[in-house]
């Protein structure tokens, strides 16, 4: 299985890196811009492309979806050679300061991919039970299911998503909506990509692009984002591939938490969308290559916003300071300097900021949003003392303290405050952990305003503060790098080390630093068991993916699901109880379930038909209204993974879904109730055919 796992992890690094590299060449962008922004143009055309084969009737393939990019790209890309056309400028990415750059380049890509994919085996992979193991959490139930009919019916767009996506679904969905059915399914859609052209069971699909998030995705996102800023310094450029994944609220904790698999996405994404459109504002940029920046910014937009869109308002956070910046040095330049332009500069940033907040407050209230995500509220979880702590030592939200991540944050502000050029990055930082304070720790309206476009949740927040961190963290660490190398030639009067310092004091920042962020847990006898961040992360992924661990849908079950898959006629629609684990057996084995979401049930949206065999299947014998609604479904089977009276050595283990009093008509049936015949039985679980 594990081959199968690294064959779709090639499959996926394929799929998302061809088309949009070769789309960009065809632009005669660099290589190496248009690797690292691959995966935006690539996303883009995926969610845009599922939708025109969705309206002309044809199935989702990478004959569809993947084929006619890579061809439309490596066309023009000949067609520009045989024309002859020269390449254009470095598009906003200047040379390095005393590098040549495309050979620096390819090394600190290489760099940053190498720790990358090094960690996301180390951390993600080597904990996995098997290339199959999936996390049963909450939203893992609607990304199984989505993914799944996904699959049935090969339309992957992302205005029907649904988990009954069939005609023959459609007309028995407990909780149905009304209108196109709109998901940000970016995801979902290079997912189901992976699965259907490896034919490979989804769950190892899931697993294999996560890691390729993780591990390729994210690392060269990043180094695009640091490689434009800080072209000033090519150094730091080198040791900021050690800080990309250094923090554990993001990209891993998103492993964990949720799983909140779209926004994983979406904020991988995200460092090369703030790179192409800082780009823009290149000076010396040709008119050509500002239009094709822009076509860039624009596509990357759509990816943004069809992973998740709250990804679009951290980058109205992350990029408000640099243009701010931009706007003051262009009324700066333009005006020659002297107070009259300071001041109608100041004045420029103060205008652009108010425009800034006025749009986001009319994004506030259009009923797009307040029907949907700030419908949602986290509440507060600590205190304002305790919050800043955890802004300071790097414990925003999963993880265990960072110290050596928080020092070189703060080392890394106070370099941006004497280098002005880049204090918009501690600006954006400084904003974000103020977001992220008051989501932790406040409760009320600003609360709402200024971090409900991520549910209010703290994981999002602290996994936005995370991203921005890691600029600042990396020039920390690049003033270490500086005070060594410093050190080093004061210190060694050897030739050796006259000519070697730099190396030998790149290796010990690195070592130290890598030992110092990434060490597992150990124990100090006699004293304490010291929990690390990264050795708690890899914990927490363990026991998650663990088969024989506590499980809502646990081996023996997911064992039982199999022989009922053998029991029934294929298609015959069987009731159930999702959240006893049933949930997941749509999504993982194809079950035709009636319930497949874990909540909703109670609404004004539910049918009648469902609310009734919630409530009183139990009387189906005696009741014609129960027998009414079990033959408008066309149910034939029952399953309980959880039949309460009957013994059993696992615990129930419920999601927070859960509600008892939702599920009494089907919870209470057992061997003896009139209507169900036993067809199959082990433990607790039982399956019966519907006879009434």
């Amino acid at each position: 299985m594990w081959t199968e796992f690294f064959f779709a992890a090639l499959l996926a690094c394929a799929f998302l890196y061809l088309p949009g590299y070769f789309l960009l060449r065809a632009f005669a962008l660099r290589h190496i811009v248009s690797f690292a922004a691959a995966p935006l143009v690539s996303v883009a055309v995926f969610a845009v492309m599922s939708v025109v084969c969705s309206v002309c009737g044809l199935s989702c393939s990478w004959l569809s979806l993947v084929l006619p990019p890579v061809a439309m790209g490596l066309l023009a890309v000949v067609v520009r050679v045989v024309l002859g056309k020269t390449e254009m400028s470095d598009y906003g990415y200047p040379p390095l300061s005393g590098k040549r750059s495309s050979r620096f380049d390819g090394f600190c890509l290489g760099l940053y991919l190498l720790v990358g994919i090094a960690l996301g085996l180390y951390i993600f992979v080597y904990n996995l039970d098997g290339p199959a193991s999936v996390l049963q959490e909450y939203d893992n139930v609607f990304h199984l299911g989505v993914l799944r009919g996904f699959l049935e019916t090969g339309q992957f767009s992302f205005l029907g998503v649904s988990m009954y996506p069939s005609a023959a679904d459609a007309s028995i969905n407990p909780t149905p909506s009304s209108g196109l059915s709109f998901y940000p399914a970016a995801w979902h859609i290079v997912v189901a990509l992976v699965a259907e052209t490896a034919q490979t069971p989804l769950a190892i699909a899931v697993n294999a692009v996560n890691f390729v998030l993780i591990g390729v995705a994210f690392p060269s996102s990043m180094f695009l984002l640091l490689r434009r800023v800080f072209y000033r310094l090519p150094v730091m450029i080198a040791l900021g591939s050690f800080c990309a994944v250094a923090f554990a609220d993001f990209p891993w904790s998103f492993l964990v938490f949720g799983p909140l698999y779209p926004n994983l996405l979406s904020l991988v994404l995200f460092p090369a969308f703030c790179a192409v459109f800082i780009s823009l504002f290149t000076e010396g940029l040709s008119g050509r290559c500002r239009l094709a920046g822009a076509l860039l910014v624009v596509m990357g937009g759509v990816a943004l916003a069809l992973s998740q869109p709250n990804a679009i308002f951290t980058a109205i956070v992350f990029l408000t300071p640099f243009c701010v910046y931009r706007l003051f040095s262009f009324v700066m330049d333009r005006r020659g300097g002297g107070d009259g332009a300071r001041r109608l500069a100041v004045a420029s940033g103060v205008a652009f900021s108010v425009a800034v907040l006025l749009l986001w407050a009319i994004l506030y209230f259009l009923p797009f949003f307040q029907q949907g995500v700030l419908t949602d509220t986290w509440g507060s979880f600590t205190s304002q003392r305790q919050a800043i702590m955890n802004v300071v030592f790097v414990s925003y939200r999963i993880s265990s303290a960072q110290p050596l991540l928080g020092v070189l944050v703060i080392i890394g502000v106070a370099y941006t405050i004497r280098h002005r050029r880049y204090l918009w990055l501690s600006c954006s930082y400084a904003f974000m952990a103020f977001m992220y304070v008051l989501d932790a720790s406040f409760d009320g309206p600003l609360k709402h305003f200024l971090t409900g476009f991520w549910y209010s949740d703290s994981f999002r927040i602290a996994a936005n503060l995370a991203i921005f961190a890691i600029p600042l963290a990396s020039l920390g660490l690049y003033v270490c790098y500086n005070g060594v190398v410093r050190a080093v030639e004061k210190l060694c009067q050897k030739h050796f080390f006259e000519t070697h310092g730099a190396r030998f004091a790149a290796i010990a920042v690195c070592v130290l630093f890598l030992a110092g962020n990434y060490y597992p847990n150990f124990e100090v006898r006699g004293f304490a068991d010291i929990h690390t961040a990264f050795g708690s992360l890899g914990d927490n992924i363990e026991r998650g993916n663990l088969a024989d661990g506590v499980k809502t849908l646990d081996k023996d079950e997911e064992q039982f699901v199999q022989k009922v898959k053998n029991a029934v006629p294929e298609g015959a629609l069987i009731i159930n109880e999702p959240n006893d684990g049933s949930g997941f057996a749509y999504g993982l084995d194809g079950l035709n379930l009636y319930f497949r979401y874990m909540r909703g049930y109670g609404q004004e949206n539910e049918t009648q038909d469902s609310r009734i065999i919630r409530e009183q299947l139990v009387s189906i014998a005696s009741n014609s209204e129960v027998k009414a609604a079990v033959s408008n479904i066309g149910a034939e089977y029952l399953l309980l993974l959880d039949a309460i009276g009957y013994e059993s050595v696992k615990p129930r283990n419920y999601l927070l879904s859960y509600d008892s009093s939702e599920w009494t008509g089907i919870e209470t049936i057992n061997d003896d109730t009139p209507g169900f015949q036993l067809v199959l039985s082990e433990g607790d679980m039982r399956l019966y055919k519907i006879v009434a």
